[in-house]
């Protein structure tokens, strides 16, 4: 490049004009919500490229915005899809989504065997109950 003022003076330089890395995403989940109804799913989000720090945003179960350098976790979610949207210090934005599984209901094979009273004012009637583990 060269600058020329109005004297004729000349100053010539090199000038480099430099392009972040563009960005890259991942995000899954971590650890799934354990109990039914409950927040202890973890997700993880990966930020790669672009220009840090970056802003994560998600949305789902639960939401928030977190400042963050490169890899964040969230924690605290419940079983569903969530959707992240990343910002960088540019403005650049990138998404993804993953998914916390929900609990898994634990019911087991109940049998139940009742043997009514036979007669009025007798107490012959009783019950039995055994449960098979899965």
């Amino acid at each position: 490049m060269t600058i020329t003022d109005t004297n004729g003076c000349r100053l010539t330089d090199t000038v480099v004009i430099l392009s972040p890395i563009g960005m890259t995403l991942s995000c899954g989940q971590v650890s799934p919500a354990v109990t039914i109804g409950g927040t202890e799913g973890v997700g993880v989000v990966t930020v790669q490229g672009g220009v840090a720090p970056y802003t994560v945003t998600w949305t789902g179960g639960g939401s928030g915005i977190q400042v963050v350098a490169g890899s964040y976790n969230i924690s605290g979610l419940r079983g569903g899809t969530y959707g992240v949207i990343v910002r960088d210090a540019n403005n650049c934005t990138i998404s993804c989504s993953f998914i916390i599984s929900n609990a898994a209901c634990n019911l087991r094979d109940s049998s139940r065997i009742v043997m009514n009273i036979s007669c009025a004012g007798l107490s012959d009637g009783s019950w039995q109950q055994w449960e098979q583990e899965e």
